[in-house]
This record gives structure tokens, C-alpha cells and sequence, in this order.
């Protein structure tokens, strides 16, 4: 420390000689401003050269105070005097106390700009270079409002971006080197003037090597090369051609535009040279938004390309050899003035031919059918009539017979919002007023393969003549259109006079028109029938009526395979009756479909009286209060157009603070479009009842601008290092959302519908469909609840969901049932997700139809993404526990899935998946996500085979999986199903040690134990320089093991300190004792049984008998052994541990808590039934024949 101040000493002297007053030298304007020290330089003859003598510092200091904005000098190195530090360069020091060093540092070989304060530097920018001696280098330093930039030879090399004002006011300078013999000349100060307006220079450093025809091409150097505009970008067009020489990667690399907005946000053009797809992404705060769709093209390596990029202040658009591969509608305004950009390479070595920046001239049309401003009607024709715009209005004025009103031609691409693939989107969206006499409106429409109108292509609607503002839905699906729509006309039948104002035309995806045979009245059923009633239309009376079972993978509701069963109606009415069970499997999770003659008779429909077969345990009662939201003073409109959602808040708030109650939304259920209610983020209250009846639809509002919140479009954001960062888990709130809140519920027969603009995904599961729209799309989950209680979700239906359906963390006593999840748009369609603690949860008869998990169990521990509308809570137990699924349809992709990301815990008994069973269910497959990407190897890429938290305690019987279940290297406990999955074979966590190397402090507790606690309890303890579990009166610790046929060994270092105990293994299933024996001993012994395996679920364990009984254990551990050395021990049947009874419904078994006494009797059962139904089936066979 000593000699660093002496040597700061030292140098302060010599700056200080060094500016002590001498003669002004000028020569021919050479140095005029500056003050040169004969004693420290020497002049060249021609006096337009100085060079220094060889002190430690020499320099050359401005005369006076400095308002120079560019400052100017060419200097060559005679001679470097040091082999520890040199440089020469420009000390600018402000009147603010901070001071600026622009280096070139002559002994490492780079260029340096130095911020400090107080002699210290606060930032630092570095760049490789060398000067070779002797040689002249231009030097230019600029000092601007916003940025300083150092150039070597007309070449800019370092720059720094600040908000700097008047920092460089009046101060002082000096040219210097250290340790150096320099010679200087050219130096002066002066106004640097800018750019003529429209034309912008590129500048770029060291690393581009100009070529001989106009070319610049990086050397590969840096990870990002770029050429960046010299001062603000003023201009809407960005011109350049790029040649791609070589790609550093094989897992990330581009090439493109990235341009940083005057507003703080950036957008980057983006051609992604790894994946072979162009794409726009916007960043908002630091959140990557990709507000264009994923466009493939791929550009060969060592051809020349054409990139632009359009910026307008409603659209941008980014052209690849002329070609369209990005565009985005938005309102950008003026972010785009004054903004800098930057032509770059990442990962990619690439070749560019500039132009200079300009504005283009050409035309771009920006479609806006909610008419914001008065160019939002351009394009819009009227014949016999007229076209104009106000106060967000197109106003179509009627003058003369035979009016027509003519929209644009739509040169719409697949996922733009105004893109109309036909069938899909098969509906035009009016909200009009209509101040005429006219009493229908006809509309005719052009499309992709439609190029012509014609009467086919037609139709009449009946609208209301002189009425206020009203939503029509005008469904073409029974037009028999497809190809994209392309151009519409409108005419108000039979008005000669008066107006029709526009405030919104969409097109949307509605359930398509049909013809129906007859109705269903009633599907119902009891232990072993259901019956299905109905009624027929007249032209059906008498007709043989067929029952067709199906389900939600049947997505266009086709009458397709073999009927169940058929029935002659009896005039116009019908009964069919078939039975409940088809095979191991009931059919409350099958939808079924009545046709006649081909036609059917309405959509699909369920058993209606599910709750019969399971009843809600967690159910609560709520006060009588309720109120309407379109009573007042709530006054929601329900009009499918006006943001309704402070309406119905105001309702949720009003019944909380009178204590709860119900907010009922009413519906028409009569009308085939409902009554709809435009929806940004509710927020749920204690003790209130969100009633959304049948024929009511909650909608997702499609305008941004109605978000109270900094809401982003597209499906994730960017969290720096983080994975799986899902816009609507880590920004976006859920569109019905709880916090904290108790006894509340969402129900009622209505639906919940989600964005999907541009989406043309008619299968949920179509990899080549879901992605498409994704950019232009609000993500949010339907319903998100955070540490709740008393939870109810029945009896709706979540419509279009773009990400995850239902999320629930932290919650307990959790019901959903009756929940239809159908016509996903978009990826990660995962359905009810039961994350994070939430425990005690029943998932009863709902559905799922998706290209991603359907019921997510995810024991996650200090979980980065909850920043917006939940948190991590390292704190708490977050074991996922006590879930039953149960007589549900889960079919796409995961069936169930164990999420088992808890292994950060310090306690990982806190983070188990544990008392899970799930039973007559449809499923696609078991799985499993169990690499945690928040803790361990890093880069995340799901390969680590250990880093899961632990699985205890399943039960999967009685279902129909349609694929081989797989929980990867999960080794879970007390595992058993009627599928190929088991139990571990071996003991996990035997020795009750956590054994991480990094964290010798974590623990493991009681994880994978199965514990039952009969009076008595079972923890963890220290015993010597490790753990050992430990029994307190009557208790069983035991483990759910897979035992293979053969001889096994099952042993462990038991200590009984007091009372008595045994150590047994028994069928997990059934009982029975396999092997068993006292233990006695009052110091650690090794204790072991001999059994013979039989390919089953077994349990191997402790049990205490007595009240007073004090138990330790350790190492427990089986293994095979040769069949001869088996020799089983048991105690006499008076002794036997406690077995289940067979009377008693929910009787435990003695081991896990859970009435698996009552599952194997189900599966007899099961097979008793079978076994009556084809006894009777054969019955009524035989008497058919006679």
C-alpha cells in the first residue's frame, strides 16, 4: 500500500510540472490551441511536428477551458521505455470531477476508454490493437450529449452511451504519453457536425477487414461482430446485403438488424443462422417478445443476401431477398426516431456491403379494422356512398340504391391478426351500428381459392334497422369457403340513405353450423347403466337412432367408427342404455355422439350426474348473497366488445366486503354465441363464488391497451439464465386470478375462452399448427390461484388456451371437476398443474385434449420465474401430496407427470411427491420432467440422471393407457400399478444420509420412507458423526420396494432403546407377511430376514408395538440371494401386525396410510363385474337366438 501511494505521488508531481505555464507554440495552425513545454518536446524543422524527449509523462495541455466537441491528433510511437505499462492517448478532465482517458495502451496492445472518479475508474471499455512503431495513427475522440466514441483512423473502436448533458462543458484536456516516446502533429479542436438528415454512415473497428469491392468482413474475433450507425437513426428503411461465411456453432448463432429505440426498448430482425428461421423479436424491460412468427428459410453460406427492414409507426416489416419473412402490427409511434443501430454477427462470421440509411418510399399499407386514426380506412371503398373516419370509426354514408361497401384486399400471412384461414376461422365479427332502414345485411366474400364473388359465396343476416351499437357474428361455415379471406363486401339490403359506423371488424373461429337430428335431453347413470334420452325432429320420427362413444381426440365431432348400441325411436323420442364400464375402465370419461341417418343430433355429450360416483370432500358452504355483474351498479355489458372487467370486479369486491356471496355472470344459452364478457385479469376474494352460467362466455381481451398491466404478446420472456420462462407463469396475470384467498369458487356450465388471434391449430396436438399466431397472442392462464384454500373449479369450460389451463401453488383442499380443456392454440397446453405444497387435492371426471402434460405434479423448490403473480417459498414444505385423479379423460401427450424439481432443498423430505393415486382414467402415457434446471449442471440440458426429488406412495390402477408409461430415472417408493412401472428394487435413502458433496449440511429426513404413525411418530437423528432414523411409540417406518423372483435379503442396523418391535416384509397389497421377527437388541446390530420375491410390491420395515417404545435404524439395504440360502421367520398369528379391514370403507393399511386393501378388492371386483356383464351379455345372446 506504501508504494502505491508513493508511486501516485510521484506521478501527480510530474502531471503537475507537466502543466506548469510555458510559451504557446503554433505552427501553421498544427497545434494551435495548445500549450507545448520545450523542455519536454523538440520541434521538427518544418514546425509541424513535435516529439517528446523521454520523461516518464509527457504532454501536451489545451490551452484554456475546452467546449470542443471533437478533438483531433495523429501520433506515432518512436519507442516504448517500459516491459510493465506505456500508453498515449487523451485525458479529458471535467468540471463534474470526472475524468475520461482515451488509450492506447502502448506495452499490452489495446485501446481503452477509462471513466474515473476520484482517480478510480467506474467503467472500462477495451478492444485488442496494435500500433506498429513509427508508423502515423489518426486519432479522433468525439464528445457528444449521449455518447463518446474513439476512432483510429477513421475507424470507430470503442464507444460508451450515457446520458453525458453538459459533462464536457468547459474542461480542461491534454495529449500524453507514459513511459513513450511519441511524436504528435495534426492536433486541433472543433464542432463535430453530424450526418446530413437521412444519410447515416456505418462505423466498425479492427475486427472488419475492408475488401476490393466495397465489402467489410469480420475476423472471427469477437462473439459479436457489428457495424453500428454513426448518430441517431432518422430514417424508416435499413438497407444492407450480407454473405455468411462461416457458422461458429451448432447451438446458437445469427445474423441481423438490432436496433435500440429512443423509448429503451430494442427489436431485433433476426435470421437465426443455428435454426434456419427469421423472426422479430422485441425487447420490453429486458423480456424477449418475438412479435412475429418463427419464418423458415434457409441462406446459403458463401452467397450474397439482400436484408431490409422496414420501420413505420404501425407495422415493421423484415424483407430476406425480397421476401417477406417477419412482420407486426403494433403501435409503435415514434420509438423508432432518434435510435441507434447495429448490423451484426453472432457466432457467425459474415461478410456485409452497405448502404446508407434513407427513407423509403414505397407504400406500406398497415391493416386497422378498430379504425384508431383516419388512415385506418384507406383502402376501404364505397360504391354509391362514402368512406371516412372519427373517433375510432369508419362511418359508411349511404347515398343511392345498390350501396357497397368494400374492405381492402387482405395480403394477410398465416398468424397475422387479420389472417383468415377458411374452415377454421369461419366467422366475420361486427360491432356496428346501423342508422338505416335496412333490415338484413349481405355479405360476400373472395378468398384465397374463392377468387371471384358469386352467390356461393354469399349470405343474408338479419341485423336491427336504425339501432345503437350491436356484435354480429356472421358464420360462413356453412358457405363451404377454405383458403384465406381475402377481400369482403358489405350491403345493407334495401337502404338508399343513411350511415353504418364500424368499431371493429375480427374474424374468429366459431363452432360451425350444422344440421341436427333431434336433441338430448338427459345422460345419466347409476352403478352399472347409463341411459341416454333424447327427441327427434320430424323428419326423423321412427327412425333406428345409434350411440356412438367417442372423445375429445375426435375433435371435428365425427360420427365415425362402430355405434355402442342403436334403438327405433318411438315416434320422436328415444332411450338407449348401455353399460357404465368397458372393461376395468367406466365411461364417465367417454363423450358420446347420437346420429340418425348420418346426422347428429347436437355435439358431444357426457355423463351429466358425475358427482354421484365422487363426491367433492373438500366442499364448503358460502352466504346467500349473490348479484348479477349486468344488474346495477355493476353494469357489465356482456356485448362481446366492451372491457367488462371493472364491472365484474367491482361485483367480486362488493360480496367480499359483505362478507361473500356469489357474482353471478348470466348467460344465453340459446343463443349460439353466447353472451360474452371481454376479460383482462380478475381477482378473486375470500368466501366469493365466480358463477359463470351456461351460455356465458369470460373472453380474453385481444387489446393490449386494456391490460392494467405492462401485459407482453408472444410465449415466453427472457430471464437471463433461467429456463422455461412461459410469459404467462413469469409476466402475464392469469385472467382469473386468487392470492391468498379462502373458500372461493369458479363454476356454473360457462366457459372460459381464451386469445387466439391468428392461431389456425385445429388439432391440439398438431406440432406444424401450434406455433402459428404464437407472437401476436396475450399468453395468460385461465385460472391461476396462489396459496389458496378451500378450492373450487367445476363445471366449465376453458376454450382456446394458449399455455397452461389451471395453475394452482401453495393451495390445499383443492377440487376441479367436470373441467372440459379443449381446442388448445398454441404449445406447453399442460392442463390442471398442482405445483409447488399444494396438497389435498381431488381432480374428478374433466378433460383434456392437448399437445402438452395434462396433470402436472411439480414439487419445486426456490423456483426463479414467480416475479409477477406468485413466489417461491424456500421456506415451506413444498411437497406435492394427498391427489387423487380420477374418472378423467388426459389424452395428447403426458397423462400425469412428476415434475420433481425440489432437489435444492436443504430438506428434501420437504419436497416429495408423496400419496398420489390415480384410477379409472383414459390417459395418453405416465411421465416424468425430473432433471432439475435450476439447481445442478449448468448449462441446463436435461441429461443429469440424479437430480430429482424424491416419489413415494402412487397408486395407478384401473386405467386405460395408451402408451408405455416411463418415469425415467426416477427410483420411486411404494410404487405400484397394474402398468410395466414398479417400485425401485432398492432402498433409496437407507441410510438416512443426504451424501452432496457441495452442501455436507443438507438432509434427506424421511424421504421414501413410508411412514404410519400409530400414536407414535418418525424422525431423523444424529447418531455419531451421521443420521439414523429413530421411532417414538407405536409407529411403522417402512419402504415400498419391487422384489423380483428369487431368494432376497433384507437387512438393517436397528438399536431398540425401549418397548418392543419387529422388522417384517408383507405384499403391499394384500398383507400378507412374508417374513418376520422381534428385535430386541439395545445396541446397533444388524438385523435381517430371508424372504422369496414373486415379482411384486412389497413392504420392508420397522414396526414399534408398544407405547414406550424408543426405535433407531440405519443402513437399511436388500439383496439377491441364492434361493437355498432363503429361510423365512415368523411370528406367531397372534402377533401379526394390524391387519386392514375389509368391512370398513377407507380402512389404512398398516403401512402407507392409504386403503390399499380396498384397491386390490376394487380390482376383484372389477373382474367380478366383468365376469356378471358377459354372463349376462350371453344370456341375452342365447334368448335372442331362440
Amino acid at each position: 500500500m506504501k508504494k502505491r501511494r508513493w508511486l501516485a505521488g510521484l506521478l501527480t508531481m510530474l502531471v503537475g510540472l507537466s502543466a506548469l505555464p510555458v510559451k504557446t507554440l503554433s505552427a501553421g495552425g498544427q497545434f494551435e490551441g495548445w500549450v507545448v513545454d520545450e523542455t519536454q518536446w523538440s520541434w521538427s524543422e518544418e514546425n509541424t511536428v513535435i516529439t517528446s524527449k523521454g520523461d516518464v509523462i509527457n504532454s501536451i495541455k489545451a490551452e484554456g477551458a475546452v467546449n470542443a466537441s471533437q478533438i483531433d491528433f495523429s501520433v506515432a510511437i518512436q519507442k516504448v521505455q517500459s516491459d510493465v505499462d506505456g500508453n498515449v492517448g487523451l485525458y479529458y478532465e471535467c468540471q463534474s470531477g470526472e475524468d475520461f482517458f482515451f488509450e492506447y495502451n502502448s506495452v499490452l496492445h489495446f485501446l481503452r476508454i477509462r471513466k474515473l472518479v476520484n482517480d478510480v475508474a467506474v467503467t472500462e471499455n477495451i478492444v485488442p490493437y496494435v500500433m506498429d512503431p513509427g508508423e502515423w495513427y489518426d486519432c479522433k475522440v468525439l464528445l457528444l450529449d449521449s455518447k463518446i466514441e474513439f476512432y483510429v483512423n477513421n475507424t470507430l473502436m470503442l464507444t460508451q452511451t450515457e446520458n453525458y448533458g453538459t459533462v464536457f462543458q468547459n474542461g480542461t484536456c491534454r495529449v500524453q504519453g507514459y513511459n513513450t516516446i511519441l511524436s504528435l502533429r495534426n492536433c486541433t479542436f472543433s464542432e463535430y457536425k453530424g450526418e446530413e438528415s437521412g444519410e447515416t454512415d456505418w462505423l466498425y473497428n479492427a475486427n472488419w477487414k475492408p475488401g476490393e469491392n466495397g465489402e467489410v468482413t469480420s475476423n472471427g474475433a469477437e462473439m459479436i461482430c457489428k457495424i453500428e450507425s454513426r448518430g441517431q437513426v432518422n430514417v424508416n428503411n435499413i438497407e444492407f446485403s450480407a454473405k455468411i461465411e462461416e457458422v461458429r456453432s451448432e447451438v446458437d448463432g445469427n445474423v441481423g438488424v438490432y436496433y435500440q429505440c429512443s423509448n429503451g426498448e430494442d427489436v431485433f430482425f433476426e435470421y437465426n443462422t443455428v435454426l434456419h428461421l427469421a423472426r422479430i423479436r422485441r425487447f420490453i424491460n429486458g423480456t424477449d417478445n418475438h412479435v412475429s412468427p418463427a419464418f423458415s428459410i434457409e441462406l446459403k453460406e458463401g452467397e450474397w443476401h439482400d436484408f431490409k427492414v422496414i420501420l413505420d409507426e404501425d407495422i415493421i416489416l423484415f424483407y430476406i431477398d425480397g421476401q417477406v419473412v417477419g412482420s407486426a402490427q403494433g403501435t409503435y409511434g415514434g420509438m423508432f426516431e432518434g435510435g441507434h443501430c447495429a448490423i451484426q454477427g453472432y457466432n457467425t462470421t459474415i461478410s456485409v456491403k452497405l448502404n446508407n440509411l434513407k427513407n423509403d418510399t414505397e407504400t406500406v399499407y398497415k391493416y386497422d379494422f378498430e379504425f384508431k386514426k383516419a388512415s385506418s380506412v384507406n383502402g376501404f371503398v364505397a360504391q354509391n356512398g362514402s368512406v371516412s373516419q372519427r373517433d375510432g370509426l369508419l362511418i359508411y354514408t349511404i347515398q343511392g340504391a345498390d350501396s357497397i361497401l368494400e374492405t381492402p384486399v387482405l395480403q394477410t400471412k398465416a398468424g397475422d391478426r387479420y389472417a383468415a384461414l377458411l374452415p377454421l376461422r369461419n366467422t366475420v365479427f361486427l360491432r356496428m351500428k346501423n342508422s338505416t332502414k335496412a333490415e338484413e345485411l349481405k355479405i360476400s366474400v373472395i378468398t384465397t381459392d374463392q377468387t371471384e364473388y358469386s352467390a356461393s359465396a354469399e349470405k343474408l343476416i338479419p341485423i336491427s334497422p336504425n339501432s345503437d351499437f350491436c356484435s354480429y357474428f356472421i358464420n360462413l361455415s356453412d358457405l363451404n369457403l377454405s383458403g384465406y379471406l381475402r377481400q369482403i363486401r358489405f350491403e345493407a339490403v334495401g337502404a338508399e340513405s343513411g350511415s353504418i359506423e364500424l368499431d371493429a371488424i375480427s374474424f374468429e373461429r366459431e363452432t360451425p353450423i350444422a344440421a341436427t337430428a333431434g336433441t338430448i335431453l338427459q345422460c345419466t347413470a347409476d352403478q352399472s347403466t347409463i341411459t341416454v334420452r333424447g327427441t327427434l325432429k320430424e323428419s326423423y320420427r321412427n327412425k333406428k337412432v345409434s350411440l356412438y362413444e367417442t372423445s375429445l381426440a375426435n375433435f371435428t365431432e365425427s360420427l365415425t367408427g362402430m355405434p355402442l348400441a342403436s334403438v327405433t325411436a318411438e315416434g320422436l323420442d328415444f332411450t338407449i342404455q348401455i353399460p357404465l364400464y368397458n372393461g376395468k375402465v367406466s365411461r364417465l370419461s367417454s363423450l358420446f355422439l347420437v346420429g340418425v341417418d348420418g346426422v347428429k343430433c347436437g355435439g358431444c355429450f357426457m355423463v351429466s350426474n358425475y358427482r354421484d360416483f365422487q363426491e367433492n370432500p373438500y366442499a364448503f358452504s358460502l352466504p346467500s348473497l349473490s348479484v348479477r355483474v349486468t344488474d346495477a351498479p355493476y353494469s357489465a355489458k356482456g356485448d362481446a366488445f366492451t372491457d367488462d372487467t371493472a364491472a365484474i370486479q367491482a361485483a367480486i369486491d362488493a360480496v367480499h366486503e359483505q362478507g361473500g356471496g356469489t357474482v353471478i355472470l348470466p348467460g344465453e344459452p340459446e343463443n349460439p354465441y353466447g353472451k360474452r364478457y371481454i376479460v383482462t385479469n380478475l381477482l378473486l376474494k375470500d368466501h366469493v363464488e365466480l358463477r359463470i352460467e351456461t351460455g356465458a362466455i369470460v373472453w380474453q381481451s385481444s387489446r393490449i391497451e386494456e391490460y392494467q398491466y405492462d401485459a407482453v404478446y408472444g410465449h415466453d420472456i427472457v430471464i437471463p439464465g433461467v429456463n422455461w420462462t412461459h410469459a404467462c407463469l413469469s409476466h402475464n396475470l392469469p385472467l382469473i386470478q386468487a392470492y391468498e384467498a379462502e373458500n372461493i369458487r369458479v363454476t356454473g356450465g360457462g366457459t372460459i375462452r381464451s386469445m387466439d388471434t391468428g392461431s389456425e391449430c385445429r388439432d391440439g396436438v398438431d406440432g406444424g399448427t401450434i406455433w402459428t399466431g404464437c407472437p401476436s397472442r396475450i399468453h395468460v392462464v385461465p385460472i391461476g390461484f396462489y396459496g389458496c384454500k378451500n378450492v373450487e373449479i367445476s363445471d366449465v369450460t376453458l376454450l382456446r388456451t394458449n399455455n397452461y389451463h389451471i395453475v394452482t401453488y401453495a393451495c390445499e383442499n383443492v377440487y376441479v371437476g367436470n373441467v372440459m380443456m379443449k381446442e388448445v392454440t398454441c404449445a406447453s397446453g399442460d392442463g390442471i398443474s398442482i405445483s409447488m405444497g399444494t396438497h389435498d387435492v381431488l381432480v374428478n371426471r374433466c378433460f383434456l385434449y392437448s399437445n402438452d402434460d395434462s396433470v402436472v405434479l411439480c414439487s419445486s423448490y426456490n423456483d426463479p420465474r414467480g416475479l409477477k403473480w406468485w413466489k417461491a417459498r424456500p421456506e415451506c414444505d413444498n411437497s406435492v401430496q394427498n391427489v387423487t385423479v380420477c374418472h378423467s379423460y388426459f389424452v395428447g401427450g403426458h397423462g400425469v407427470t412428476f415434475i420433481t424439481w425440489g432437489t435444492d432443498n436443504p430438506d428434501l423430505s420437504k419436497n416429495e411427491i408423496k400419496n398420489i393415486n390415480v384410477y379409472d382414467n383414459v390417459l395418453n402415457w405416465i411421465g416424468t420432467w425430473p432433471d432439475n434446471p435450476y439447481y445442478g449442471k449448468e448449462a441446463f440440458d436435461n441429461t443429469e440422471t440424479d437430480d430429482y426429488s424424491p416419489v413415494k406412495q402412487v397408486r395407478i390402477l384401473n386405467n386405460k393407457i395408451l402408451a408405455t408409461p416411463d418415469l425415467g430415472p426416477i427410483q420411486a417408493t411404494d410404487l405400484v400399478t397394474d402398468t410395466n412401472l414398479h417400485s425401485s428394487e432398492q432402498f433409496q435413502n437407507g441410510d438416512f444420509e443426504r451424501g452432496d458433496a457441495l452442501h455436507p449440511e443438507w438432509i434427506s429426513g424421511l424421504s421414501n420412507w413410508t411412514v404410519q404413525d400409530k400414536g407414535g411418530s418418525a424422525s431423523v437423528v444424529k447418531e455419531g458423526n451421521g443420521s439414523c432414523g429413530m421411532i417414538s411409540g407405536k409407529a411403522i417406518v417402512a419402504q415400498g420396494l419391487y422384489q423380483k423372483e428369487g431368494g432376497h435379503r433384507f437387512s438393517v442396523d436397528v438399536k431398540v432403546s425401549e418397548g418392543t418391535a419387529r422388522i417384517f416384509v408383507c405384499d403391499i397389497l394384500t398383507g400378507e407377511i412374508l417374513a418376520d421377527k422381534y428385535v430386541t437388541d439395545r445396541e446397533f446390530n444388524t438385523v435381517s430376514l430371508t424372504y422369496f420375491g414373486t415379482n411384486r410390491n412389497l413392504y420392508l420395515g420397522i414396526e414399534v408395538l408398544t407405547d414406550d417404545g424408543a426405535v433407531y435404524l440405519d443402513n437399511a439395504k436388500v439383496e439377491s440371494i441364492p434361493d437355498s440360502e432363503v429361510k423365512p421367520e415368523k411370528i406367531s398369528d397372534e402377533e401379526d401386525p394390524e391387519q386392514p379391514d375389509p368391512e370398513k370403507p377407507g380402512t389404512e393399511n398398516p403401512i402407507t396410510g392409504t386403503d390399499s386393501h380396498a384397491l386390490f378388492s376394487s380390482l376383484l371386483s372389477c373382474l367380478l363385474f366383468a365376469c356378471f356383464m358377459a354372463f349376462s351379455i350371453l344370456r341375452k345372446n342365447r334368448r335372442l337366438e331362440k
